[in-house]
Parts: structure tokens; sequence; C-alpha cells
């Protein structure tokens, strides 16, 4: 692939100020504000590290535990004309701990700067509590530190760490999130990692487990944990003494996977494996169109929360699932609680005999509706039922028989409870505010996820990789075929032709205002409207690119631009740069989640990217548009496919139906799709 140039220094600046001194937690007398009410558990296909946390601690009260990630320029945004319309300081990295009464009343706060520049995750133990964090290594250096698990006493004195050092890390924590759970004096820590480069030079990812003995910090097991990729993990050790660890695969295996072992001293081994859901699709496709989102025990089985497509990421509304698989008959049920989008959804355990599963919707305007239901021992839901309240990255806990989390947003934590009497919030040190119940809902009957269909093209059968993108794309009525029952998947697409699946749908008021002149090829309204409002980033450099002392004349360079490159096959980098127009452009660098460390990650793969493709691959990527090949590959200077164009359409439009165009303010404006009958 061609070596694209891009300027490293703010990624160079951000990773020197990251590596910090461990220093002695200092107290502080007011909560400590932070935002995670937009920080997601998955950002487009794959998991999120979780930066937010609670428990009870000793002393019958709550703990929050909260990670602030360095940001070390200040946050500058600025409108089309230049002017500022925000500006804000950025933090220095840092773990927030703050210990609260059963009121929520303010007891104690704690700063602990990091020890190394990733964040891991956190364990509240038994007796200790447990601070994890990593560094990156694709230097590949056997002996560089990669992981390193940090032990506090429960008054949070740090007494001692244990290092991982190579063991074929080369980024830890990439792609998916951390859990843990102790069993027989050991801590389990599952989480997931890019592998050092294979022969063919790419970083794999996998899941990644660690052992260790608690008392004396030493790691007894370091292990692939299941899966390669695994987008989310979750831990918990059973009834039976047995560790359950369950995956997020796209690959191998490209399903949701639940890994039963046993531990005993030295030994370990299998006790059983089970497939909640298999994912249709390509094998290492990262869209498996699913978000998991909990695992728990009951006296019978094992429950799994998440949210689902059912089509293995072709396209649609990821809807709210309750799997089940029972212990003694390894059968698994998914149960489809409700036909609104959802969430990626938590499952609280109150215990062996059931629990909770909570979620909110998935649309801009149900993102504080919270939506909650029981489950039984058997994996039964129970009646829907809604209140108005936020979740955030931060798992809800059972707390003196209620439900607990947490949520910021710019400001100290607000705490919400639920029971049987609903739902109420109560600022950190403030009063508690009932919110209102809704009437409950009943759960659809179960089924299994997944759908078929037939398609009208002979050469795209449903048992092609993209027939249900194409498929779907045919019935919207946003392609065509090319005649005698064929759609050509595999023929190059051109310029002409993607502007021709694009403008209609994202940009169908200009298309319908344009009259095109007397005698102009069929391409010119959508090349026109296209290289006009979502201008690809080639046209965009012909069109205002004339050279120094020259006087520029956009509309007759638009024109030159759109006659030379109409019938030229379109890059994947120019398909990804109006992908970033539709989304808002400058604004959608702003304020899309996980820019910056989606950029980081493409840095760290060794891809190279021209100023012009920094913002728009980097959107892109975060946004779960593009994802690359099995082996990660974005190959950005390759053409697209007729079947690839259908796929990136889709994507889009999901994205875009889900999250709507991004403001100049970082607001979300709707989006609908326009009738094309």
């Amino acid at each position: 692939m061609k070596k694209r140039i891009l300027s490293l220094s703010l990624a160079f600046a951000m990773a020197l100020s990251l590596v910090t001194i461990p220093a002695a937690a200092a107290e502080t007398a007011t909560p400590a504000t932070s935002s995670n009410i937009l920080n997601m558990r998955y950002s487009g296909n794959l998991g999120n590290t979780i930066c937010s946390y609670l428990f009870e601690n000793q002393f019958g009260g709550l703990t929050r535990v909260e990670y602030h990630a360095v940001e070390e320029e200040p946050l500058i945004v600025r409108d089309k004309d230049g002017n500022i319309i925000k500006y804000q300081s950025r933090e220095t990295p840092g773990v927030t701990v703050e210990e609260y009464d059963s009121n929520f009343q303010l007891t104690r706060s704690l700063r602990i700067a990091p020890e190394l520049p990733i964040w891991g995750g956190f364990f509240a133990g038994q007796d200790y509590n447990f601070l994890i964090y990593g560094a990156n290594n694709y230097i590949e250096d056997d002996n560089a530190e990669v992981i390193r698990v940090v032990k506090y006493t429960k008054d949070w004195k740090r007494v001692g760490h244990a290092s991982v050092r190579g063991d074929y890390n080369a980024g830890p924590f990439v792609g998916g999130s951390l859990s843990c759970t102790e069993h027989d004096g050991d801590l389990y820590i599952h989480t997931c990692r890019e592998e050092y480069k294979d022969e063919t030079g790419k970083n794999h990812q996998s899941s990644y487990g660690l052992r260790l003995n608690i008392e004396t910090m030493i790691i007894s097991e370091c292990y692939i944990a299941g899966a390669s990729h695994s987008f989310n993990q979750f831990i918990l050790t059973d009834s039976n003494g047995h560790v359950a660890a369950l995956n997020h695969g796209d690959a191998h295996p490209r399903s949701i996977e639940l890994t039963v072992r046993y531990f005993e001293g030295a030994y370990s081994g299998p006790v059983a494996d089970y497939t909640i859901l298999s994912f249709p699709g390509k094998v290492g496709d990262n869209a498996t169109g699913a978000e998991v989102g909990g695992l728990a025990e009951t006296t019978g089985g094992y429950v799994v929360a998440y949210c689902y497509d059912g089509t293995g990421g072709a396209g649609g509304t990821r809807l709210p699932y309750l799997g089940y698989v029972d212990k003694q008959s390894g059968q698994a049920r998914n149960t489809l609680v409700t036909s609104t989008g959802a969430s990626t959804p938590f499952l609280v355990p109150a215990g062996l005999g059931g629990g909770y599963m909570l979620w909110n919707g998935r649309t801009q305007d149900k993102r504080n509706t919270l939506y909650y239901l029981t489950y039984s021992a058997d994996g039964t839901p129970g009646p829907i039922q809604t209140a108005t309240a936020p979740l955030s990255d931060c798992q809800p806990i059972y707390y003196n028989g209620k439900v607990v989390w947490y949520t910021t947003n710019d400001s100290a934590p607000t705490f919400y409870t639920l029971d049987n009497s609903g739902v109420t919030a109560t600022p950190a040190g403030g009063t508690a505010q009932p919110t209102q119940p809704e009437q409950p809902q009943q759960p659809t009957q179960p089924e299994q996820p997944g759908q078929s269909g037939a398609t009208a093209f002979a050469d795209v059968p449903t048992t092609h990789w993209a027939y249900p993108y194409v498929s779907r794309a045919a019935e919207n009525g946003w392609v065509k075929g090319v005649g005698n029952n064929q759609f050509a998947p595999n023929e190059t697409l051109t310029f002409a032709e993607f502007y021709t699946m694009v403008v209609p749908i994202f940009a169908a008021d200009k298309l319908a205002d344009y009259q095109p002149p007397a005698g102009s090829p069929w391409w010119q309204p959508y090349m026109w409207v296209g290289g006009e409002y979502l201008r690809a980033n080639t046209i965009w450099w012909d069109t205002y690119y004339v050279g120094p002392g020259v006087a520029p004349n956009p509309d007759q360079k638009l024109q030159e631009s759109i006659n030379q490159h109409a019938n030229e096959p379109i890059t994947r980098a120019d398909a990804t740069s109006i992908m970033w127009r539709v989304m808002g452009e400058d604004n959608a660098t702003h304020f899309v989640p996980g820019v910056e460390e989606a950029r980081q990650k493409l840095l760290n793969m060794g891809l190279q990217l021209n100023m012009a493709d920094e913002d728009t691959v980097s959107v892109c990527y975060a946004a779960g548009l593009i994802s690359g090949d099995e082996n990660g590959d974005l190959n950005l200077d390759g053409t697209l496919t007729r079947a690839e164009g259908c796929t990136m359409l889709c994507n889009l439009v999901d994205y875009m139906l889900e999250y709507g165009w991004m403001s100049g303010t970082g607001e979300y404006i709707p989006f609908q799709l326009p009738d094309l009958s």
C-alpha cells in the first residue's frame, strides 16, 4: 500500500504527556467533575475501555473510581467563519477515587497519578483494589513492560504490582475492554490486545488473559482467552468454582462465545464451550451488527445481554436481546425483548435467582429514556418499564436492595437508584428526585435472531458475503442492477456510480433543485451536487488548489474535475471523505467520540495518512463505518467494487439514522431517509 504523509507531532506530544511519575494520593474537598454520559461502551463495531466504576466499600457506602484521559492541548472549536464557538481547558490524566455514604454524601476524595500511559481498567477485589495500566510495544521488545497490575489496600495504600513484559503484546486493550474476577486466591483478568506483526506484517487482535496470585503478585498464566478477534470481554467465577469468560468475536469464532474453565493449582482445563449467537457474514469482518453488554450466572445457567441488528452487520436497527444458556443441556435461547432500538444493555444480577437488564434508547431523542426489566433464574424477561434516566459506561451494581449507577455530564456525579418504586436521581450531596415511570410493555415471544430472504440478482445469491447489503440497497431503491438479472458485485465502482448511490439519500433537496445544462451526461446532476455539497477529497483538491498567483474559479474547476473523474474508479479514501462530509465534516471531527483514539490506533497500525485524509479516515474509523479486511488493512488507495459500495452505503445509512448530522455545537440533528419511491 502506498505510504501517506502525516505530521506526528500531536500524537507524539500526547504519548509523552501520558508518561507520568506515580504520586501519592492527595485528598480533595469536593466531587470531581467529568463527563461520562457519552462515554459509550462501543465505538461502531468495537468495544471501548471502561473508565467509570462503582462498588460497595468496606464502610457500607459507595466508592466511585474514574479514569480521566490526558488531553494536553485546550479544546478549541471554530465555526466555518473561523469564530471560536467553544474553548475548554483540558485536564491531565489521573484516577479519581471518591467515597460516599449511603445517602450519596461525599466523605473522601483522592487523586492517583497513572503509572503507565494506557488505561486498562479497575477491579474491586474482596481484600484489595486493583488499577490496571498498559503501554504500547509496537517495536516488539520482549523486555518492554506492556501491562502493570497495581495492588492497593481497601484504604488505597499501594502495596505492590505485577508486570507483563513482551509476551507478544504490541498494543494492550485495543478494540475491547477488560473484566476481572477472583477465585481461590488468584486474580483473573480477561481483556484483549494487538499482537506482534505476523509474516504478512499485520498486527492481529485477540482476547488475552492473565492469572496471578493476589498475595505474591506473581503471574502464573498468560494466555489467548478464547477469541480472535474479540471486541468485548466479560468474566466471572460461577457457583461451582469455574471461571466463565465471554467474548464478542468476529472471526475465530464469529459469535458471542462463552467458555467455562476449571483452575486447580497449576492445572486448568475446559469445562464447556457455549455459542450464544453466531453471526452471518465474512470471517474477520469487524461488522457483526452486535454489541455485547453483560454476563451473569443464575441457578440453572448463564445470562447474556446484547443488542443485535439481526443481519450480522448488513444493516438494520440494533435491538435488545436476552440470551440464556442452560448449564445441563448446553442449549442456548435468545429472546428479543422489544422491537425498539437499544444502546448496549447492562445486566445487574441480584443473586442467582435473577436480576435486572437496563438500556437506553438508541435514537437521539431516546438517549435519556431508560428501559428496564427483571429476568428470572431461567433467563425469562419480565415486562419492560421506562423512566427518564441516562446510563453511562458505569456498570450498575446491586446495593441495599436497589440498582445503583452514576452519570456525569461536565459535572459532579448524579446517582440513580432503581427499585420496585421506580427510578430516583440524586446529585452528589443533593436531594433525591423521583423520575416518572411509564406503562410497562410486554416482551415479544422468544426467537432466534437472524433473517433470510431472496435477491433479484442471480450473481448475488444468499450465500454471497454481500447479499444482505446488496439486497437491502436494491430493495430500498438505492442501487440498480446492470441488466439480465445481474448486479456485477465484483465490478469496479466509479465516482459517478458512487455519487448516484449517495446523493439521492443525503442531498435529496439539492438534487431536486439542480437543473443540469442541456445535453449534459446522465451523471451530471449526481456529480455536480455531490461535488458541490459532499465533495470527495480528490475533487476538493482539483477545485480549490489552483497554484500561487492564480485566481480561483470554483464553478469552472468543479466542472472540469467532475468531467475528469466521473467515469474513473473511486478510491476507498475518496469514498471515506464523502462519508465524512455526510456526517458533518469538521463538526464530526470535533465531536464524534473516539476520533483521537482512532487516529492514534491507525498510527500504531503503521498507517500513514496525508493531510487531506487524516480527519476523514479517523472519523469514519471511530464511527465504525470502515474497518478494513480481516487483517485490518484499510487499503485506502484501492478501488471499490459495487458490492463493497453497497456495504459502505448501508453502514452510513445506519449511522445517520441512529445519530443524525453533527452540528457545530456538538448536537446531533436527526436524519430521516427521503422517499425515493
